[in-house]
Formats: C-alpha cells, structure tokens, sequence
C-alpha cells in the first residue's frame, strides 16, 4: 500500500474527491490535519508533520492561491513550501515531491520545482496526474488485470519503444523507426496512437 502525503488548503475544500480516488486506486491519502496524532510522537504538529513524511512513499503539493502579497501575487500558505523543503530534504522522498501549481501561483524564488497544472475546477484531471506520476515513480500497488480491458497508451511509452536503445550517432535507425511508426497513419491516427 502506498501511503501519500497530501498537501494544500485544496484538500479542505475539494480533497475528498482525490482522497477517495487514490483509495480506489489501493492509495492511502493522508491531509495530516485529519488524521490522529500518532503515539509517541511529539504533541506538535510540525512532529506530526514528520512522521507522516517518514511513513509515505510519495508527496504531493497542491499550491493553491491562498495568500495574496502587497504586490497582488498569490502563493500557496507558507506551510506548504515548509513541507515541500522538508519532503526534499528525506533521502525517500527527494525525487517523489509532484507539485501541482494553480496557474496564479507564484512560488518564492528560492523553490523552483517542476509541477503539473492544478486545474480547480477538473479534480478528476488532477486525480489522473498524481495517479501517472504515482504509476511513473513505481508505488501504485499492482492492479489486477482484467480480461478484455486495453491497456492506456501514454506518449512515454510510444517514445520509449522509439528510442529504445539507440545512441547519439543512430540517426538512420531513428528515422526509420519513426517512418515505421507513423508513416501510414493519418495525421489524426498519428496523435492518437494506441499500442
């Protein structure tokens, strides 16, 4: 079971709906303020905090506009920056932090991350990125496949079986396999492709 650290004021409005969409997907979400203290953990919350970053296999951000600066910008509450640096600074979770930022986010110069857009008004396109990233990285737990379904096709995948294995001088073989690959599909089909 992947334990899943989520963060914003996104959660207390419109967490619910991801929270249960990762719970479908066998993903235990946790917005730490609704969880109990834990036993022998500090009585702070910046400990709180702490141990549920210990215990999870992936962070997400949400970077919400919660707090509009002199100058009209808008940041998410300083919290979530603070646990952002935290989930970095843990050798665990260094390379498994997915932010996803509102597009009137702005984040402090000294943070600098990549991120996903954080549609507010599409939960379930926000649910499907952390999912990819989540499948990405490794800590979905395995899905049971069912007969008859058809497996998703992401353009990495396509792009992966393209690139697989040649080097930097291959620039015959990759002409040919793209030629291979595309060139008697429609360009509509081309954009659609399905493996």
């Amino acid at each position: 079971m992947c334990v899943l650290e989520l963060l914003g004021t996104f959660q207390r409005e419109r967490g619910r709906a991801p929270q249960a969409g990762l719970a479908e997907a066998g993903v235990y979400g946790v917005i730490v303020a609704d969880e109990p203290h834990p036993a022998d953990v500090r009585p702070d919350p910046s400990a709180k905090v702490d141990y549920f970053l210990d215990q999870s296999d992936a962070m997400v951000a949400l970077c919400t506009p919660d707090d509009q600066l002199q100058d009209h910008t808008v940041q998410p509450r300083q919290n979530i920056i603070d646990e952002m640096q935290r989930a970095w600074s843990r050798h665990h979770l260094a390379t498994r932090v997915h932010v996803l930022k509102e597009r009137t986010v702005r984040l402090p110069s000294n943070i600098n991350p990549t991120y996903d857009r954080l549609d507010l008004s599409n939960p379930a396109a926000n649910l499907g990125r952390v999912l990819r990233q989540l499948a990405e990285w490794g800590v979905l737990p395995a899905a049971q496949p069912t007969k008859g379904t058809e497996r998703e096709t992401r353009p990495g995948d396509l792009i992966g079986e393209l690139l697989g294995g040649l080097s930097l001088g291959d620039q015959e073989e990759a002409e040919r396999r793209i030629l291979d690959g595309f060139g008697s599909l429609s360009k509509k089909d081309q954009l659609v492709c399905r493996a």
